[in-house]
């Protein structure tokens, strides 16, 4: 049997940054799947949230048990369903955003260029360059086109696909959730540096049911100025897709 995605995205991973750093988040229903594929992980590692909210709350969570461990810790968020064809030229991708985004408030996101008008896909419009060579200013997002909007936007070449992989400082990011959900409670000791994981668990068990139902796309990254595209060519697919999932798979000589 194959390694699932999750084996496979943490194996990426693993071979960029030390397996320590390598946080999984998921929900209490999943907690025992992932347990199962990566053994390897410890349960401090893995962040069981008790209900679904969506990737904002999911990343408020990491960023804050990140700042927890690390306060100048840099952040890379990235889903596991997802297939990388050149590892090699992803983890460069990844390395050269976290020196971009080092001691900087920027937000850097991955996207690789269209090979399709997918509908299905997340896009990110390129914009001015920036000092860096290949990344440039986010000018806008768009969230799954109809398909001829698709055409349009792979036919323009300044649209790219939005890998769901961006990369920021820990606390960069904090101070952007703490604006949304900070008004949500006031329990802000969580987000203090050298709170101990239990109170961190205390906290999500007894709030996390309070925060609202949001993607980090449309709470964070289509409302900041201060995003930037990473144009990659490491080979991508999203796995929601059929046609993502078919890529990804072995042909056979009748395709």
């Amino acid at each position: 049997m194959g390694r699932t995605q999750l084996q496979q995205t943490y194996d990426r991973f693993v071979k960029i940054l030390p397996k320590e750093n390598i946080l999984v988040s998921t929900n209490n229903a999943y907690a025992h799947f992932v347990k199962e594929q990566l053994p390897m992980l410890s349960d401090d590692n893995l962040l069981s949230e008790p209900v679904h909210r969506n990737t904002a709350p999911s990343v408020t969570w990491a960023v804050c048990s990140v700042l927890n461990r690390c306060p100048d810790a840099n952040l890379v968020v990235t889903p596991s369903d997802q297939a990388v064809f050149n590892e090699k030229a992803f983890a460069t991708n990844v390395v050269e955003g976290l020196d971009f985004v080092a001691g900087h408030d920027r937000i850097v996101a991955l996207g690789v260029k269209p090979t399709r008008p997918e509908p299905g896909y997340g896009y990110i419009q390129m914009g001015n360059d920036s000092d860096v060579k290949d990344i440039y200013k986010v000018k806008s997002f768009t969230e799954k086109p109809e398909r001829e909007f698709a055409k349009m936007f792979m036919e323009s070449n300044e649209f790219y696909w939005n890998t769901g992989v961006f990369i920021s400082s820990a606390c960069y990011m904090r101070t952007l959730l703490y604006s949304i959900f900070s008004h949500k409670n006031d329990k802000s000791d969580l987000s203090i540096p050298n709170v101990s994981l239990k109170d961190e668990l205390n906290f999500v068990q007894d709030n996390f049911a309070a925060f609202p139902n949001i993607s980090i796309d449309y709470a964070v990254l289509e409302k900041s100025d201060s995003v930037y595209l990473m144009v990659s060519d490491f080979g991508w697919a999203d796995l929601g897709t059929w046609h993502g999932i078919y890529e990804a798979l072995e042909k056979n000589e009748g395709g």
